[in-house]
């Protein structure tokens, strides 16, 4: 493999993931919903986001649109909590030295907790990332 090559595939690894991004945020704000706050965990190959089921549809609208203009394949992937999934969301803890708004972040565990989604907050190591656990187990 060349250069010119590997610097392709990586230009289009990249395209692909601000064009899911793009995508995601779309229809989240055509939902009048914050992107910075359903958007759970990311990557450049997964997106984790909370959704009511009644939005589903919208957001898999909008990533069936983005693969057939970038003719790529896109899976969707969605657990129903009610069908016993439990997820745990895993950030830093609402601390002025931790994230930069404070009361955001709180009001975000608050609403991630009140619709029965534990958060764990990890102060060291200090996290660079968010990540979601999703365990379709029936426990």
């Amino acid at each position: 493999m060349t250069v010119d090559v590997v610097e392709y595939l990586a230009g289009l690894h990249i395209y692909v993931y601000f064009g899911i991004l793009g995508a995601v945020s779309s229809a989240l704000k055509d939902l009048k919903l914050d992107p910075s706050f359903h958007i759970a965990s990311e990557s450049t190959t997964r997106f984790v986001v909370i959704l009511g089921r009644e939005h589903i549809k919208t957001l898999i609208n909008y990533l069936k649109k983005l693969a057939t203009d970038l003719d790529v394949p896109i899976r969707v992937e969605y657990y129903v909590m009610e069908r016993g999934v439990s997820i745990i969301v895993v950030t830093r803890p609402p601390e002025t030295d931790q994230v930069s708004n404070v009361y955001w972040h709180r009001k975000c565990i608050e609403l991630l907790e009140d619709n029965h989604i534990k958060v764990v907050t990890v102060k060291e190591p200090r996290l660079h990332f968010k990540a979601v656990i999703i365990d379709n187990e029936n426990r």
